[in-house]
C-alpha cells in the first residue's frame, strides 16, 4: 500500500516513460552509477571494494545496465522509440536530470587530503593510512602505484643524488615537490627546474608525473610566454589536477597575469570545450622546465613573481647517461617512490612547501640569481641611468630609451609607467612635460 492508502503499482503494469525510466533505475542497479553532467559519457560507476571507476569502462556499464533495467521493465517489441540503443543516451540526458542522479564536478575527488590508489583503495596524506574508500568520498583518480616502503628505489635514488649533490636541504626541497604533486592545495609557489640538458630534470619531471598519475596532466611551455595565446580550454584541464607540468618552453617574456592566475590559489574561471563557463578552486602546483637560455625574462619583477618562483638548479650532468631511464624507473620503482613521496605530503601538509624550499640555501642562491638576471627595467637602469636626489628626466625619453635597450622582452608603456612610479613615486610635470625624479638616463 501507499502512503494515501491506493494499491501499489504493479510495475509490469508501468507505462514506460522518462519518469518511471528515471525511477526504475534509481531502484534497481542504477544506484551504483552517478553522473558529473549529461550524457552517458559522464557516467561514473561504484564497483564494491574497488570505488568509482570512470571513462570507457563505466561508460560501458552504463549502457549495459541500462539495457537490462529496459529489458525488464517492458518487452523490446513494446518499447517505444526513445528506448531503443540509438536513444539510449537522449533518454539517460532527461532521466540523470533529476538532482539525486548527478554527482556535480565539485564533488569528485575533493578531500586534498585523500588520493585514489590503483588497487581501489585511498591513503590518507596526512598519516599515509591506507583504507577502502567510501560512496560519498568520490575518489574516481588514482596514483601511479601502491606505496610500498619496502620496494627498491635504486635508480630513482641515483637521480636524486646527482641532482642533489650533499647540498644543505636540496633533497628534503625535492621530496616536498613531490609531495605536493600528490596533495589536493594549491600554494603560491612556482617551482622551476632549470639547467642544462642532461641533468636529470625530464627524468625528475616525467617520474613525477608517473608519480602523481590521474592527477597529473601536461601543458605546453609556451603557453605561458606573451604573444603565445592560450586555447580556451588550457585553464579547464586543470580542474581536479594536482600536477601540472610545463615543458618545452620557448623564452620571450613571461605571462605574468596568467602565470600569477595559474600559481595564486584563487578561483580560477573556464570552460570546457562547447561547455558554458565554470569556476573551481584549483588543487594544483605549477612545475616548469626550463633550459637556461629558454627561460623567459620578466619585464617588471613584482613582489607576486618574486614570492612564487623558487629556481630548482638541475647542473650536476652524470659521467654516462643511461637510455630510457625514466621508462625504467617508472616501470620498476614506482611503489618505493609513491611511498617517498607521502614522507614529502606530509612535511608540506605541515609546513607548507615555500617554507620547506626556503630551508635550502641551494635554491635561495639559484633564484636570487634568477631575480637580478630577469627584471628588464633594473637591467636598464643599472647600465643606462644615473639616480640620486636632484635628477629627473621625462618619463617618454625613459620610456624610448629602456625599449630600445630591452628590445623583445621590454614591456609595455603603462606597465613601465607603473614600475616606474613604484620606483621613484608618481610623476612631476617640468615645463609642460611629465617625468620623474631621481633618474636620469644620460644615453636619451
Amino acid at each position: 500500500m501507499t502512503e494515501n492508502n491506493q494499491p501499489a503499482a504493479d510495475p509490469s503494469t508501468r507505462t514506460l516513460n522518462h519518469v518511471t525510466f528515471a525511477e526504475l533505475w534509481r531502484e534497481g542497479p542504477g544506484k551504483n552509477f552517478a553522473f558529473r553532467g549529461l550524457g552517458l559519457s559522464t557516467a561514473c560507476h561504484w564497483k564494491e571494494g574497488y570505488g568509482w571507476t570512470t571513462g570507457p569502462e563505466a561508460v560501458a556499464a552504463a549502457l549495459r545496465t541500462m539495457g537490462e533495467v529496459m529489458r525488464n521493465a517492458v518487452p523490446a517489441r513494446d518499447a517505444p522509440a526513445w528506448l531503443r540503443k540509438a536513444h539510449i543516451a537522449g533518454a539517460l540526458s532527461l532521466a540523470n536530470a533529476l538532482p539525486d542522479m548527478l554527482a556535480l564536478p565539485e564533488q569528485w575527488d575533493r578531500d586534498p587530503l585523500l588520493a585514489g590508489l590503483p588497487d581501489g583503495s585511498v591513503v590518507d596524506l596526512r598519516f599515509s593510512d591506507i583504507r577502502e574508500p567510501t560512496r560519498e568520498e568520490y575518489v574516481s583518480k588514482r596514483l601511479g602505484a601502491v606505496p610500498n616502503r619496502d620496494a627498491s628505489m635504486d635508480r630513482f635514488w641515483g637521480v636524486l643524488k646527482l641532482i642533489t649533490g650533499d647540498r644543505d636541504g636540496y633533497r628534503r626541497a625535492l621530496r616536498a615537490v613531490m609531495g605536493s604533486a600528490i596533495l589536493g592545495h594549491a600554494e603560491r609557489a612556482f617551482p622551476i627546474a632549470l639547467g642544462p640538458s642532461g641533468t636529470g630534470k625530464t627524468v625528475f619531471a616525467e617520474t613525477l608525473m608517473a608519480l602523481a598519475g590521474d592527477y597529473a596532466t601536461a601543458m605546453r611551455g609556451e603557453t605561458l610566454s606573451a604573444g603565445r595565446g592560450e586555447h580556451p580550454t588550457a585553464i579547464a584541464m586543470l580542474e581536479g589536477k594536482r600536477l601540472v607540468v610545463a615543458s618545452e618552453l620557448k623564452g620571450g617574456v613571461w605571462r605574468s597575469e596568467f602565470v600569477k592566475r595559474l600559481t595564486g590559489g584563487d578561483t580560477l574561471s573556464a570552460h570546457a570545450m562547447r561547455q558554458d563557463e565554470r569556476s573551481f578552486r584549483p588543487s594544483h602546483i605549477l612545475l616548469a622546465i626550463a633550459n637556461p637560455g629558454d627561460l623567459p625574462q620578466t619585464a617588471i619583477l613584482d613582489d607576486a613573481m618574486v614570492a612564487r618562483v623558487r629556481i630548482l638548479p638541475f647542473d650536476n650532468p652524470p659521467e654516462h647517461e643511461t637510455p630510457h631511464l625514466a621508462q625504467q624507473i617508472a616501470a620498476n620503482e614506482l611503489p618505493a617512490i609513491v611511498s617517498f613521496a607521502l614522507e614529502g605530503a606530509k612535511d608540506v601538509a605541515i609546513n607548507g612547501l615555500l617554507h620547506i624550499l626556503d630551508q635550502c640555501p641551494t635554491i635561495l642562491d639559484a633564484t636570487a640569481d634568477w631575480q637580478n638576471e630577469t627584471d628588464s627595467i633594473g637591467d636598464w637602469i643599472r647600465d643606462r641611468c644615473q639616480t640620486g636626489a636632484g635628477l629627473w628626466q621625462e618619463r617618454q625619453k625613459l620610456l624610448d630609451s629602456y625599449q630600445s635597450f630591452a628590445g623583445q622582452y621590454a614591456a609595455g608603456k603603462l606597465a613601465f609607467y607603473s614600475a616606474m612610479r613604484e620606483r621613484y613615486g608618481q610623476e612631476t610635470t617640468r615645463k609642460g612635460k611629465r617625468g620623474f625624479v631621481g633618474i636620469r638616463d644620460d644615453w636619451a
